[in-house]
This record gives C-alpha cells, sequence and structure tokens, in this order.
C-alpha cells in the first residue's frame, strides 16, 4: 500500500517540474570548423520571440547579419491585411518631433532597428527633427563614455553622458551654451551614480536600453529631462531645472564614444510598419485572405499591438470568438487569434477599441501592420561571417533582447571542452536540451559533426568525428551518462527529493515490522488521494497546453545594417 504514497510524492514532483518551473529558454552559440561562420540560435518551448543580437567589437570586419527564422507555419497571408483607414492612421506619417510615445522594440522587432556606428573621438548623426524631440528609446553597446547629444544648429547642447571616463557609473546632464565657438559654457543640470560596478553601460558586456524623455513649455523652453532605464521603467535621472534654448528650426541628434567604438540603436528610427488608432469609437474591421496548411481546416494568427493603461477596455472578435485586449504601457503585447472555417478563405477580424481623444490624450492603442503566423516549436538564428580570414576572437557572444529583467548569454572559448556531449543520446544529427534542433540547417548537410555548440559556460563539440587542432577529440561518449540520477538535475528539487527517498525508507521499515489496523486506513485514505491527484494533474497540463496566448513575431531575413556615414 505504500505505492500509493510513492505516486503522491511522484505526481507533486511532476506537478512542480510541469507548473511551477519555467520552461526552458535555450540560447547557443555554433561555431563550423571548416568556415568562418558562427550562428547565434535561439529556441523556446513556448514559442516566445525575442530579438538576438551579436557581442563583438564593433570593429570586427564582418559581413552583414541576419535574422532567420525556422518554422512550419500553419497560415498562410496572401496578401497585405486590408484596414479601413477611416479609423488608422500611419506612423510614418509623423515627424520625429511630433511621434506618438511607444514602448522599445524589445522583441523580435528590435532586429529590423537600423544600427549604427560610433568611432572614438567623432561625432556621428543620427537624425534631425525641425523641433526638439519629445521621447527617444535607444539601445546601446559600448565599453564606456557614451554620449547623446541634442543640438539647435550649433547653438545651444543638451550633453548626457553615461561612465565616462573619469566618473566611471555616473550618469550627467549638461547644459552647453556657445558650442559653435571655440570657448562654449557649460553647467551640470543634474547627475546620478548607481552602485553596479559595471556601471550603467555594463562595459559593453551587453547591450543596454535607456529611454530619454523631454518636457517642453514651447519650442525654446525645457521644463525637465528624465532618463530611465527602458526594460523596467525605473528612473535613473530627472532633472527639473528650466533651460533656454536660442530659437531654431533644426534640433539634430549626434552620439559618441570618447574612447572606444560604439553601436547603436534608436527605436525611434524603426523600419517596422505601425498603425495607430484614430480614438473614434465604434468596430473597426480588418479583412484578411488566408489559407491553412494543416489538416484542421484552421487558422491561427498572431498580432503584436501596444495599448495604453486607464482608457477602457479593448477586443478583436472573429466570427467564432472574442478575445479581450490587455493593457501594458511598458511593453507590446502578442496575441492568438483562431480562425475554424475552410481553406482558403476570407476572414473578418472586428476590433472594438476605447474612444479617446486623441488630441488630448494622445494615441492610446497601435499595432504592426504585419501579422504573422502562429507556431510553438520555432527555430530562430543569426549568422556573422568573418571577411579577409581574420581569425575568430573568441571574445565573441551573443544574446536575447527581450522585456525580461535578465537576458541569455552564449559566448565562444578559447578552446572546446573534451567532454563528450551525450544530452541527445546517440543522435548525431540534433542537440539541445530539447533535442529537437537540427544540425542540417548549420553544419550544411544533417551530421553534427563539423559543429562547436558553446552557450555561456562551456563549448563542446557536437558527436562524431572532429579534427585534433581545433581540440575536438573523435567520439568517446560514455553512455552511462544518459543515466545520470534525478538528483544531477538542477531544478531546485534537492529537498523534495530527501522526502521521496524518506517516504521510500518507511515503506521498507512498515515491510518489515508488519504495520498496523491504523496504517491500513491511512494508506487507503492516501491511495485515493493519489488517483485524484492524477485526474487532476492531467487537467492542469492539459489546461497550461491552452493557455498559450503569446506568439512570437515573425521576422524573416531582416537585413541589420544599413549605410552609415561618419561625422566629424
Amino acid at each position: 500500500m505504500l505505492i500509493c504514497v510513492e505516486r503522491i510524492f511522484k505526481i507533486l514532483f511532476i506537478l512542480r517540474l510541469s507548473l511551477f518551473v519555467e520552461a526552458d529558454e535555450e540560447l547557443y552559440l555554433l561555431k563550423r570548423l571548416d568556415t568562418n561562420e558562427l550562428r547565434c540560435i535561439y529556441r523556446d518551448d513556448q514559442g516566445h520571440k525575442v530579438g538576438l543580437a551579436w557581442i563583438l567589437h564593433p570593429d570586427t570586419n564582418h559581413s552583414s547579419s541576419e535574422l532567420h527564422r525556422l518554422s512550419s507555419p500553419s497560415t498562410w497571408i496572401h496578401e497585405p491585411p486590408q484596414f479601413d483607414m477611416t479609423y488608422w492612421e500611419d506612423r510614418a506619417q509623423y515627424s520625429m518631433d511630433d511621434l506618438p510615445s511607444f514602448p522599445p522594440f524589445l522583441d523580435g522587432s528590435w532586429n529590423n532597428l537600423r544600427q549604427i556606428y560610433s568611432r572614438p573621438g567623432h561625432y556621428t548623426k543620427i537624425l534631425s527633427s525641425p523641433s526638439w524631440f519629445k521621447e527617444l528609446h535607444l539601445s546601446v553597446m559600448t565599453k564606456n563614455d557614451a554620449q547623446i547629444m541634442l543640438t539647435n544648429s550649433g547653438h545651444d547642447m543638451l550633453e548626457i553622458t553615461f561612465d565616462s571616463n573619469d566618473n566611471h557609473g555616473y550618469l550627467t546632464v549638461q547644459f552647453c551654451q556657445g558650442v559653435s565657438g571655440d570657448k562654449p559654457v557649460c553647467e551640470l543640470l543634474q547627475s546620478a551614480k548607481t552602485f553596479n560596478e559595471d556601471g550603467y553601460l555594463k562595459k559593453g558586456k551587453e547591450w543596454v536600453h535607456f529611454r530619454i524623455k523631454l518636457e517642453m513649455i514651447n519650442s525654446q523652453t525645457m521644463k525637465s529631462i528624465e532618463i530611465a532605464d527602458a526594460k523596467n521603467g525605473e528612473v535613473l535621472l530627472n532633472s527639473t531645472r528650466m533651460v533656454k534654448f536660442h530659437e531654431s528650426h533644426e534640433i539634430t541628434l549626434l552620439v559618441r564614444s570618447a574612447t572606444s567604438t560604439g553601436s547603436w540603436r534608436f527605436h525611434e528610427d524603426s523600419r517596422e510598419p505601425v498603425l495607430l488608432h484614430g480614438g473614434s469609437g465604434g468596430e473597426s474591421i480588418v479583412m484578411l485572405n488566408l489559407t491553412s496548411s494543416s489538416s484542421t481546416d484552421s487558422h491561427c494568427l498572431q498580432i503584436s499591438y501596444y495599448l495604453r493603461e486607464g482608457f477602457g477596455s479593448a477586443f478583436v472578435r472573429t466570427s467564432h470568438a472574442t478575445y479581450p485586449l490587455m493593457a501594458d504601457d511598458g511593453k507590446w503585447i502578442q496575441r492568438n487569434i483562431n480562425f475554424y472555417s475552410f481553406k482558403p478563405s476570407m476572414e473578418k477580424l472586428i476590433f472594438g477599441l476605447p474612444d479617446v481623444n486623441v488630441s488630448q490624450h494622445g494615441h492610446v492603442f497601435a499595432m504592426h501592420r504585419k501579422f504573422t503566423n502562429c507556431t510553438l516549436y520555432d527555430v530562430m538564428y543569426l549568422e556573422l561571417k568573418l571577411k579577409d580570414e581574420q581569425p575568430i576572437d573568441s571574445t565573441i557572444g551573443c544574446q536575447t533582447i527581450s522585456y525580461k529583467s535578465t537576458e541569455r548569454f552564449a559566448s565562444l572559448k578559447s578552446t572546446a571542452s573534451l567532454e563528450a556531449y551525450s544530452e541527445c543520446g546517440d543522435s548525431s544529427t540534433l542537440f539541445g536540451r530539447s533535442c529537437r534542433i537540427s544540425c542540417t540547417p548549420f553544419a550544411g548537410g544533417p551530421m553534427c559533426d563539423e559543429l562547436i555548440m558553446c552557450d555561456r559556460d562551456t563549448c563542446k563539440c557536437l558527436p562524431g568525428k572532429h579534427n585534433k587542432d581545433t581540440a575536438c577529440e573523435p567520439d568517446t561518449r560514455d553512455k552511462k551518462i544518459n543515466e545520470a540520477p534525478l538528483e544531477e538535475h538542477k531544478i531546485g528539487n534537492e529537498e523534495f527529493l530527501k522526502d521521496y527517498n524518506t517516504i521510500k525508507e518507511l515503506r521498507n521499515k512498515l515491510d518489515e515490522d508488519g504495520g498496523g489496523h491504523g496504517s491500513y486506513w491511512i494508506f487507503i485514505i492516501l491511495c485515493v488521494i493519489s488517483w485524484a491527484l492524477n485526474f487532476v494533474l492531467l487537467a492542469l497540463i492539459f489546461l497550461k497546453s491552452q493557455a498559450n496566448q503569446y506568439v512570437p513575431l515573425r521576422t524573416t531575413d531582416l537585413n541589420e545594417a544599413d549605410d552609415i556615414s561618419f561625422a566629424e
């Protein structure tokens, strides 16, 4: 009867794994042995879409990387969605100084931002506007001394500096006058200090993201400037000192890194097509021409939207269901929309959005114009090709770009570990914790034996023969590794396993002593509980599998780099 006790603990153990342990994300860096090519690969069981970025010295001579997606879409969109433009406005029609506020693009859309490089000691012009900007989101990777300058035709300048050489860990804002002359006059408006030893810029070891917000009384008077962490909204600096500028017809945004090369991406400079809801009440219809590639005659699409909090509810409706749209001021949200119809078909989406006075409150709803297909099995990757046969720097790495507080990282090492790769048993064509990532797209064939796989901590040779010159020995896997005890899986369940072993010892002791009548009734009750938990477990796992709403954006073959020019 003590089997019932063991069953209860096993069920609780599975519940803890399936319901309370976050699904594994996988990020790897693959190196081919026969070429100067690297690939940064991301996969997640829940299908979350993130951006991917290289961590490398900007002076590295490499070709433009691209973001690819490997998936099996269930739905194809034959034509762009047909919007009733009576209710919508195109974001592209707004100038930079009048652009409505949006959250930063910290998801798959990040790879659609133009990347710009700044050379040490040189000013690089990013963009210009007829009047002062209201809000800017930027991503930057540089070792130290990142400067953002806003200047009005060379008369006055706001200078924002992160981690200067003289004051590492400090963020400062200065107002300078007469910058076009020989002796500009500057005054410090505000400074802030972080106690993070890596400073605000993390010493160039990863991409960081900031928001800069200006409050203007009129075209010549600034009331305040606020600088915040773009991920979590934490205000890093807020200056309320009023500043008076000279009159000007052009405001220019410049960046500079005094002693290191910098990589920059400005989110307001995005090429992502976005529509704004005009604020008029009523229902707006979007028509879609769809074909399903599945045998179920069903369609699934994903939309990416932004809804400000505090302006009422919103929904999107099909002929079969109504889907609520949740508000979140800090990020873009992805939502699955399901259709149940024959293929191919014209489908109708009906949006019910808040009735808002846009001139008074601003736009409260925006949406990516491109819809994407739903898929849970999704592999994203970036390619990096080094030019001129230069050796691969062992410090190169890559990271995710997301709204999460902590990103994932993978990096090369100077040598690969001689420890055998056995996570996928005898397979020589698959890799990763899930063993669902195929080597074929990355090795030029089905076998993994020309690849080295790195995560954050180690690099290992994938199964097969390797050249000894690359520190990879012929495959000598010990299959006993695949039979590792449960305790070796680092999932934080050591105490639970200890309790489970205690029950096993109790069973042995009762078997020896013969037990008692009271124990009989206890074990009967425990057996009933164990069967009930079985049904609960199955129900919860089923509900969890149906609850996944957020499916990644589809970004396929997006060019990362544009023409870059440097301003002295």
